[in-house]
């Protein structure tokens, strides 16, 4: 079987590496591609990468996986999957701030991409 994503060739915010890394991360497992493809397909829809991440983030498996894990750990693991990096000291106690102050995941996970996408050429 072909490999539909080739991390040494594509940036670390490219929807591929994303998503990859969303299911090495957070799943444990490599990405299938049809499950990959899927949401590949909605980062470059009218939503973006934002929304194929929060609709990554609300399947049952996924949901089911962070429902066991701490605000600190989803802050961490949103700076591994969108930007393949530790977070830094700002950004963890900006976002940790958010989810303390009540902002659901969903929209702190859109924020946070749409944060960084902002600051990156597009694909």
């Amino acid at each position: 079987m072909r490999d539909w994503i080739s991390p040494q060739r594509e940036r670390s915010v490219a929807p591929t590496a994303v998503i990859r890394r969303s299911y090495e991360h957070l799943l444990h497992r490599p990405v299938e591609v049809g499950d990959g493809n899927h949401f590949v397909k909605l980062a470059y829809g009218p939503g973006g990468l934002a929304e194929a991440l929060v609709a990554f983030y609300s399947t049952d498996e996924v949901t089911a996986r962070l429902s066991t894990v701490g605000n600190r750990e989803f802050v961490l693991g949103l700076y591994e999957v969108v930007e393949g990096r530790e977070a830094d000291y700002g950004g963890f106690h900006h976002w940790m701030t958010e989810l303390d102050s009540g902002v659901a995941r969903e929209a702190v996970v859109r924020a946070f991409t749409n944060a960084v996408i902002g600051n990156v050429p597009s694909d």
